[in-house]
């Protein structure tokens, strides 16, 4: 994701159960981790780094931590991976795709940059795309004088 300015926070949960009970390979149902970021190995393989804000329970699958199998000394300098309890844990982008299932993002404007809101939602009536309830979908009209950066959130 591309950002030149302000700051996009970025989080995930899993298990929308809101209960934070263990759902094993050290994941907590109905709790919110971190994506700090994702990066392409040399070997093809795509990670997501991402915290548990307790700085501990952290994913115990493969590329975890203690994962001797996938993780080699070249790949841990490639993104700086260290052996630490800190809550900070690596995984594939496939696992992070089985695991998670609400993907959560928070805009941080600058402090000067103009907030302009319009509300709308889609659902049984609205969603789609399809010829026939296109017109119900909500639809926003901007008109741009001058180039500058634009979030639609």
């Amino acid at each position: 994701m591309c950002r030149s300015k302000g700051i996009l926070l970025q989080g995930a949960s899993c298990d929308d159960a809101g209960s934070e009970e263990p759902i094993g390979d050290g994941l907590h149902s109905g709790h919110a981790y971190s994506i700090n970021t994702v990066k392409q190995l040399s070997n093809g393989v795509t990670l997501v780094q991402m915290r548990n804000p307790w700085g501990q329970c952290e994913w115990e699958g493969a590329w975890s931590d203690k994962d001797t199998k996938n993780w080699t000394p070249q790949l841990m300098k490639e993104v700086g991976h260290t052996d630490a309890d800190d809550g900070m844990f690596w995984m594939s982008v496939s696992d992070f795709a089985k695991k998670f299932t609400k993907i959560t993002f928070a805009d941080l404007p600058r402090a000067n940059m103009p907030i302009y809101r319009c509300e709308g939602e889609w659902n049984s009536k609205t969603a789609g795309g399809t010829s026939k309830n296109f017109k119900a979908n909500p639809q926003l009209l901007m008109r741009v004088s001058r180039k500058q950066d634009i979030t639609l959130a």
